[in-house]
């Protein structure tokens, strides 16, 4: 069983961002392209598909295509064989042989290896990142809060040969695993990491640096909240009209009172704030007494 993220990241100060000490298969440092990074942003995870899962289509194409004109040898008999062998003593023959039927293939096997060094996926403690290309370079990204869920799509050889497909889904389609349609997830409905090697070992890790991720982002939120509510005044106060000292003064429907007067809308919003910071645990329930005693006013 693997360790979950917070377990395998030490944390110096609260400012900084978590070193890992592990990482799990199919990590490849280096092989993301470091121009895709903002300002303080940290990869935790970087690695590329199993080269076999681009080769399998090749291998079996290959196989069958021989193995049908091997089949077709045997039916004619010995004299195709030998007629054949005759017209390759001919080398404009055996050129055609060459561009018909080994040419395709290793062109076949050159666009997948291509395809799959050009291909590298990432998370960081942001987003999670995924490049593609041939000709062309495809670069998908999505925050972690835009994460709904994450599906592995698995098949019979993919479970056999140890790989398979990681979809992150998004919310912009529908929390949308759309599985199958590439292109869809791509261009706005999630991110598809093809091919990764032991696929479940990988989703742990990165379902870990997301709720890690979002959880920290909830908590600098809360206390930037904690601290704005801390410094931001209380109370409203009102001028009284000139000539009035205390007491209360009615004209043209207002009254005015000597002394602080609440906004119900604003402290209605500072208690419920302080409530959900109670309720996450950012501020003890002391704290929580003597700020609401401020707010409305006891103190």
């Amino acid at each position: 069983m693997s360790a979950s993220y917070e377990s395998m990241v030490t944390v110096d100060t609260p400012k900084q961002e978590p070193k890992e000490a592990l990482h799990p298969p199919g990590y490849r440092e280096g092989v993301f392209p470091r121009e895709t990074l903002g300002a303080n942003e940290v990869i935790h995870w970087e690695g590329k598909p199993s080269l076999l899962s681009y080769l399998v289509l090749p291998i079996i194409a290959t196989l069958l295509y021989y193995s049908f004109y091997l089949f077709d040898i045997a039916l004619i008999g010995p004299s195709f064989l030998d007629m054949t062998l005759a017209l390759m003593e001919d080398g404009s023959y055996l050129l055609l042989f060459f561009i018909v039927n080994v040419l395709p293939f290793l062109l076949f096997f050159a666009v997948r290896i291509i395809k799959w060094y050009r291909t590298s996926f990432a998370i960081t403690n942001r987003r999670v990142m995924a490049k593609y290309g041939v000709f062309t370079t495809i670069f998908c990204d999505c925050n972690h809060d835009k994460v709904q869920n994450s599906v592995i799509k698995e098949g019979f050889w993919q479970w056999i040969l140890g790989y398979g497909t990681l979809l992150f889904a998004t919310s912009g389609h529908t929390g949308g695993i759309a599985v199958g349609t590439k292109a869809k997830m791509r261009n706005g409905g999630g991110i598809f990491w093809t091919g990764v090697p032991q696929p479940y070992e990988i989703k742990r890790y990165c379902e870990d640096i997301i709720n890690y991720s979002i959880n920290q982002t909830k908590k600098k939120d809360a206390e930037r909240l904690s601290q704005a509510i801390r410094n931001a005044p209380l109370q409203e106060e009102v001028t009284l009209p000139a000539g009035r000292m205390g007491g209360e003064f009615r004209g043209n429907g207002d009254v005015w009172r000597n002394g602080p007067v609440h906004s119900p809308s604003s402290m209605d919003e500072k208690i419920t704030s302080l409530n959900r910071l109670k309720d996450d645990g950012i501020i003890t329930w002391d704290d929580y007494e003597r700020m609401r005693k401020k707010i409305v006013g006891i103190e």
